[in-house]
């Protein structure tokens, strides 16, 4: 015992003693932890905001829609015509209205009749004038409005004796009506359980403090880092929201063979491995695109750690577990939607930062060093890479 005395206080002297009036850490953490609280809402509230403002957007473009009356069938936009014309059957870019006269003029304006041509981006203008027609008044082909109810057309039966060159129509007629709101962008595809395996990359930064066990008096204190790398799995279940809005839960769990050591001369050290590590996360997210998903996280992370003091005696070995708050953010990407061929469905592939702030390990009055007390405060960036299927 004498020996391993001494040999701690050679330690001593080799590094100066080190007094602080920071605040403590675990107070430190504290106010993480908030902050970690605090900005998961706000990161679900700001992609909840940007996602109706989108939707906005594309619902007013999209206002109304033309349907066959007798079957549901839509309309595509793409096949809208100006009103009053037909297209050519040789040329579907140019249509033709006749000449219209009515006979009741302040009721039903005559119509001198026009060419229109279909331009590149789709639309449609006057041939002569130059004149865009509004989207809002194309109808479908071959359909005339009924002028005392716009939001109703009908298309006549044409038999054009030719079916090899140009097929018979029945007839058809038509009603506009408000189109159905927009498809949630990834509404269906991110609902559920997953499943997930992934490798888990990190990087911790340890302070290990020294401490008299009579009188907790500092002694020393060592800064390190290091880097690990293992494997785990995660599981959890996600809730889509309107507008790609997105809520989950999820647990994970790995071995990280995270390991920092403060070396000596001689091979001795003090040591802190984090063994394995469990974590209980919030997430929020938003479905970019179906198979895009951005999101957050926060929760509590739990871990076992290897503590090991060795000062060229026996090497005194403690286990000890400990907890702290962690935030993340990911991104998932999914190439298809469907079986996998194996098990589950829709695979998907994630990238994933988590940052740890862990709870002090303690180890006191080690047989190596009974004298003294030690504390390891860590904390851990964590990179995962890996593959998720639905269940």
């Amino acid at each position: 015992m004498v020996k391993h005395h001494v040999a701690t206080q050679e330690i001593a002297r080799r590094n100066a003693p080190v007094h602080t009036n920071q605040p403590t850490r675990r107070n430190r953490r504290g106010g993480d932890f908030l902050i970690a609280v605090i900005l998961l809402p706000v990161l679900f509230a700001l992609s909840v905001i940007s996602c109706s403002s989108a939707s906005a957007q594309i619902a007013t473009a999209t206002a109304d829609c033309w349907i066959n009356a007798a079957t549901g069938a839509s309309v595509p936009n793409s096949a809208l015509v100006p009103p009053g014309a037909r297209q050519d059957p040789l040329d579907p870019n140019h249509a033709t209205a006749p000449a219209v006269k009515a006979g009741h003029p302040d009721i039903i304006p005559d119509f001198a009749g026009a060419d229109y041509v279909r331009v590149s981006d789709g639309s449609w203008i006057n041939a002569a004038t130059g004149t865009p027609v509004p989207t809002s008044a194309l109808v479908p082909p071959g359909a005339q409005q009924n002028p005392l109810d716009p939001n109703h057309a009908t298309a006549p039966a044409v038999k054009a004796g030719h079916p090899d060159i140009i097929p018979d129509f029945a007839g058809a007629d038509y009603v506009r009506v408000p189109c159905p709101p927009p498809a949630t962008q990834g509404a269906s595809n991110w609902s559920g359980g997953q499943l997930g395996v992934f490798v888990a990359g990190s990087f911790s930064n340890v302070r290990t403090t020294e401490r008299l066990d009579a009188t907790g008096i500092v002694t020393n204190k060592f800064s390190d880092c290091c880097t690990g790398v293992g494997g785990g799995v995660d599981v959890g279940w996600q809730w889509q929201l309107p507008h790609g809005a997105l809520l989950g839960l999820m647990l994970d769990a790995w071995f990280p063979n995270d390991q920092v050591s403060h070396s000596f001369a001689g091979g001795t050290y003090l040591r802190s491995t984090v063994d394995f590590t469990v974590t209980f996360q919030l997430r929020a997210g938003y479905a970019a695109t179906p198979r895009l998903l951005l999101y957050g996280q926060t929760g509590l992370a739990v871990g076992g750690q290897t503590l090991k003091v060795n000062f060229g005696g026996p090497i005194s070995s403690h286990d000890d577990t400990t907890i702290g708050p962690t935030l993340g953010i990911g991104v998932e990407w999914r190439p298809f939607d469907g079986p996998t061929g194996w098990f589950g469905r829709s695979p998907a592939l994630f990238v994933e930062y988590d940052h740890i702030w862990w709870d002090d390990a303690h180890f006191n009055t080690p047989a190596a060093s009974p004298a003294f007390n030690y504390s390891w405060s860590r904390e851990s960036n964590v990179i995962k890479c890996g593959l998720r299927v639905r269940f």
